[in-house]
């Protein structure tokens, strides 16, 4: 009887602990999309976008602005930290920011703010899980970018509004 008891208790035990990672890793994941959702990553990273349509060089940049473009790399480069240490699932994070990371990567380089940023951090690049999570992302994100092919994603909704649309009437 007590083995059949302790057989119970590791089961309930390892039920436990694979769902509170589970949420834990999806809690951070919402955690991380919300930072990106912030007004001054948002201002960041059209900064960088503004960059490149211009053709602005960052040195042209006030340093109000330049604060700002750096936080938002320095966000995304938290979220590809995430993502390359494992914290959260690599599929969700492309589904939901890998689109946003390429462009802003592209747009980054394009307009020489990496290769600056790089220049004054004398040794290794700056900002290497963003590049990582980057490649990654352009890599991969021709299976991601289609929300059918997204884990849990329902084709149907459960419940169709049916909207009654009278018929119109030609005599008023």
């Amino acid at each position: 009887m007590a083995v059949v008891v302790s057989f119970i208790a590791v089961l309930v035990s390892t039920f436990v602990f694979v769902y509170n990672r589970r949420m834990s890793r999806r809690d951070l994941l919402l955690d991380s999309h919300e930072r990106q959702l912030l007004p001054e990553n948002q201002h960041g990273r059209r900064v960088v976008f503004q960059m490149r349509e211009t053709g602005d060089l960052p040195d042209a940049l006030s340093a109000e602005d330049f604060r700002s473009a750096n936080h938002a790399l320095a966000s995304m480069n938290m979220l590809g930290f995430l993502c390359c240490r494992r914290y959260v699932s690599m599929r969700d994070a492309i589904a939901l920011w890998g689109q946003t990371v390429v462009r802003v990567v592209d747009a980054a380089e394009k307009t020489g703010f990496l290769a600056l940023r790089d220049s004054q951090q004398e040794g290794t690049p700056v900002w290497p899980y963003l590049r990582e999570f980057a490649l990654i992302a352009r890599a991969r994100s021709h299976l991601y970018l289609n929300p059918l092919r997204v884990k849990g994603f329902r084709r149907r909704p459960r419940f169709q509004v049916q909207a009654h649309i009278p018929p119109v009437s030609d005599e008023e």
